[in-house]
């Protein structure tokens, strides 16, 4: 007799704080770090709630973590990211994933408890070699938390400003590029002089808090939110256009 068939598990991409380790091992105990992912033609922001967000934007992208799910973790993540209260709204959508090298496809819980982005910053760079080899490669169907009700421009949260600021510690650990918080994150988690005075990220350092370094001067095309490619040292990219099988799923997406 066949054991008990496997239950089905998702693909889950966290663009907001939910990047940070020990939070998501936190909110979802069972789940599993697959790897960084670029959704095409959506634009990140903070929303009148205080939250991070994405809306559809040609041309634009953000870069994420992905993690893998079970039923019970997808239902904890439910309550918190406010599912019932409609805070945010489920949705499936096609992105680029850039799977982990195998010895980084773990449990979240074990790369916390491993060392977190310490150890994780040093096993990239002992399978750097194995990492380029990795194509990303196209996943129709992957959960993605979206707020449909709260699409308007807002300051962020103080302690928000803190979780993130964690969790963009960690993406880069994990390999998503640094420039992308610069010149996509960064401008919008310092828009409120009151709360990143001097004095603050004095006391954030004092904690021990990680705080982003100040932006890298550059022109874009539109304040904030710039296009975005990952540099070649983080692995093979496929662009939106040139993605094998991307021009079908795009169309079938917005309906083309």
């Amino acid at each position: 007799m066949s054991g008990a068939p496997t239950a089905p598990r998702q693909l889950y991409f966290a663009y907001g704080s939910n990047l940070w380790l020990k939070q998501m091992a936190t909110r979802c105990p069972n789940s599993y770090y697959v790897g960084r992912a670029v959704l095409p033609d959506y634009r990140w922001l903070i929303n009148e709630r205080g939250f991070a967000n994405i809306v559809p934007a040609s041309g634009y992208t953000v870069h994420g973590l992905v993690y893998e799910l079970g039923a019970g973790d997808e239902a904890r993540l439910d309550r918190s990211e406010g599912v019932s209260k409609r805070a945010y709204s489920k949705d499936y959508l096609p992105l680029l994933l850039h799977r982990a090298p195998r010895a980084l496809r773990i449990p979240t819980q074990s790369l916390v408890e491993d060392g977190g982005p310490e150890r994780v910053t040093g096993a990239l760079q002992l399978q750097m070699t194995s990492a380029r080899k990795h194509r990303a490669y196209l996943h129709s169907k992957v959960l993605v938390y979206i707020s449909y009700d709260y699409v308007a421009p807002g300051d962020p949260r103080t302690e928000y400003i803190d979780r993130m600021n964690y969790g963009i510690r960690d993406a880069i650990a994990m390999g998503v590029p640094e420039d992308f918080f610069q010149t996509a994150l960064y401008p919008l988690l310092t828009t409120r002089p009151a709360v990143h005075d001097v004095t603050r990220r004095q006391s954030l350092r004092a904690r021990g808090a990680p705080t982003l370094p100040p932006p890298k001067t550059r022109r874009s095309r539109s304040a904030g939110y710039p296009r975005e490619s990952p540099p070649p040292e983080y692995g093979t990219y496929w662009s939106c256009d040139t993605a094998p099988g991307w021009s079908s799923l795009r169309d079938r997406w917005h309906g083309g």
